[in-house]
This record gives structure tokens, C-alpha cells and sequence, in this order.
């Protein structure tokens, strides 16, 4: 059939019209998003699953002396009263357990993110305040946490350049690249006038069981931060600066036992 009347060709234009737009409108837009509850970006209004971000256990590191806390921009004092800033203490932490209230030992585990290495594995760095590990998913409250600063031997073979950008240890302040060697302790402290002492331990080196009584808790959809005190004071007890490097190194390392304390 032709259409050849001004008034027919627009109402054909207009019946067209209103076609082509109920095909469009008849495709419903859904939201995407997190449908996992257990997720931290977990939203309730989400109607197609995507892109769930699962919690993870931290530790969350604060400096103190023998007086309480304090930051990284405070002054400490030797016992003989010399003055030092802490620059830098970072430490490797393995077999990281916690203890619910009904004394069951749990750890964090890598099957929702892709770990690469032990998941109970743990770079942490003092001055970042919040250390990130791996997946933690069990909502409960804890007693106890407990790891080790000692040999690796499951890390060895990796390089920081072996990890995803955003994990822990992509970080290479704790890699030792002249010796090829992860550095399981490391600790910077900064004497005015005078040259920084600068300590790396290998793991052949240091064997620390650490163990801390306090109470931590994890709600649904939130990371397990086990927030814990670096007693700076303690580190360097008997320390003064005309004492030999390995002599001071010797203090530090028998110091290490008493330097983690749970929060006040």
C-alpha cells in the first residue's frame, strides 16, 4: 500500500515512533552489583551479581613507649636519655591465628581472592598503621592472636615483581634485592646528628613466636582489624649508641620477645 498524503506519512511516522520506543523501554536496566551479603560492598538494591569484594583479616599497628602511644613524628629517648625517631619497622608475620571465645583457632584463608602464597602469611609495615592480608570471612569475637616471625621457606622463590599490584607483598621495603633475599625483620631508627641505624634480619636469623591477649571482633561484611601496640622503648632497652652494631643487633633480637603488646 503507498502512503502518499502529507497527513498519512505522519501519522505512519508517529505510529513508528511509539513503535520503536515500547522495544526500548520493554528492555529493563538492572542494577549490578554485590549480591553477597558476606561481601564488604555488599548492596541490598544490587539485581544482577558482580564484582564482590570480600573482607580480610589487617593488622592495624600503633607506636608507644613506656608511657603510651604516640606517633611516628614523636620524639623516643634511649634510657640514657639520647633521643630517636622510628623511620621505618616492618616485620614478615606467618602462621597468623586467632582464638574465638570458645578457644577455637582460626586463620585467614585465600580462596575468595587468590592469594598466591599461605594466606596465614602477613607482610606488615608499622608506619602504615593498617597492614592488609588475606580473606577472613568468620564473624566472631577473638581472644587471642598468635603468629611467628621466622624462615619462610614457601617464599623464597618470589620476588615482588611475582605479585599483583595491590598485594601485601608487591611492597619491596621488606626485599633485600642486592642479597635476593626477604628481610623478615627490618627496623630504621633516626639519631639527630648522628647516622641512622638500619637492621635487616633474615629469616635464618630471627625464630619469634608472638602471642597476644586482647579482644577483637568481626561483624558481617567488615574486615577483622587485630589493632596491637609496637612498644619502641622496649626495642632498644640496654641500647646506647657506643655500643658495636652486632652488639646492639644481639639486644634487639632478645628485645623482639617484649616489643608486641595487645591494645590497652
Amino acid at each position: 500500500m503507498l502512503i502518499n498524503s502529507p497527513g498519512k506519512i505522519n501519522f505512519f511516522l508517529i505510529v513508528l515512533s511509539f513503535w520503536i520506543v515500547s522495544i526500548f523501554c520493554s528492555c529493563e536496566e538492572y542494577q549490578e552489583g554485590c549480591m553477597d551479603s558476606n561481601a564488604i560492598n555488599y548492596d541490598y538494591q544490587n539485581e544482577l551479581p558482580c564484582c564482590c569484594e570480600y573482607p580480610r583479616i589487617q593488622f592495624q599497628t600503633t607506636l608507644k613507649d613506656n608511657e603510651g602511644r604516640k606517633a611516628f613524628t614523636d620524639t623516643f629517648y634511649l634510657e640514657d636519655s639520647t633521643p630517636f625517631l622510628v623511620n621505618e619497622i616492618s616485620f614478615i608475620a606467618s602462621e597468623v591465628l586467632v582464638e574465638n571465645q570458645s578457644g577455637i583457632r582460626m586463620g585467614p584463608t585465600d580462596s575468595l581472592i587468590g592469594y598466591i602464597i599461605s594466606p596465614d602469611i602477613l607482610p606488615v609495615r608499622v608506619s602504615q598503621v593498617n597492614s592488609t592480608g588475606a580473606s577472613f570471612i568468620q564473624n566472631d569475637s577473638f581472644r587471642n592472636t598468635s603468629f611467628q616471625i621466622r624462615n619462610i621457606p614457601g617464599i623464597a622463590s618470589f620476588v615482588p615483581e611475582d605479585f599483583p599490584i595491590d598485594h601485601p607483598f608487591r611492597d619491596s621495603v621488606l626485599y633485600n634485592f642486592t642479597e635476593k633475599r626477604w628481610n623478615y625483620l627490618k627496623i630504621r631508627l633516626d639519631f639527630p646528628g648522628e647516622q641512622p641505624l638500619n637492621f635487616e634480619f633474615s629469616g635464618e636469623e630471627i625464630n619469634l613466636p608472638v602471642s597476644m591477649q586482647g579482644k577483637w571482633g568481626k561483624i558481617k561484611g567488615k574486615n577483622l582489624t587485630i589493632n596491637f601496640l609496637v612498644n619502641a622503648n622496649h626495642l632498644m632497652r640496654g641500647i646506647t649508641l657506643d655500643l658495636s652494631n652486632e652488639t646492639k643487633r644481639s639486644i634487639i633480637m632478645d628485645n623482639m620477645s617484649g616489643v608486641f603488646e595487645p591494645p590497652e
